[in-house]
């Protein structure tokens, strides 16, 4: 188990980052192209970068996020319920995610296939729409392992000093 959580985190944080840098790119352009729209020289294809970036941006850090539990936790109702009964709650919400995101993933894949066999490419910068449609599935499968990581976490042992 503790070579499957080093895998996953090392994995996150690449993804987190590579992420992060997605969203820097994104804002510098989208600025830089502000200042020379204003000048009278707007970037050709800005719009076709800021969506492939975006897809970036929203899709890489998933992981991450999941292994800082930090996705939004509506817990008003649970939180009267007994321990075990959350922990049931929780478990089952963690395979529910491990269904989605593996449908996911295979669904974008698909796709990105289709858009990669069928050479489609943007409008205006001519660049293809697949190698981002694939990110966006690896992301979706990384997303499947942390969860996997998760489940298997509540049958270990709690460590010293964890709740």
């Amino acid at each position: 188990m503790g070579f499957l959580k080093t895998i996953n985190q090392w994995l996150s944080d690449v993804f987190l980052w590579v992420g992060g840098i997605a969203l820097v790119t994104m804002t510098a352009v989208s600025c830089l192209n502000m200042g020379l729209r204003w000048l009278g020289y707007p970037i050709a294809g800005i719009y076709d970068l800021v969506c492939y970036l975006g897809a970036l941006v929203a899709a890489l850090p998933l992981a991450y996020t999941q292994l800082k539990k930090g996705h939004i936790a509506v817990d008003i109702v649970t939180r009267l319920f007994p321990a075990w009964v959350r922990r049931t709650a929780v478990g089952m919400s963690y395979v529910l995610g491990i269904v989605f995101f593996s449908i996911a993933a295979w669904k974008i894949a698909g796709l990105a296939d289709i858009l990669r066999d069928a050479g489609e490419v943007s409008e205006t910068l001519k660049m293809p729409f697949w190698p981002f449609t694939y990110a966006v599935s690896v992301s979706c499968g990384l997303m499947v392992l942390c969860l996997l990581v998760d489940v298997l976490g509540m049958f270990e042992a709690p460590e010293r000093g964890e709740k």
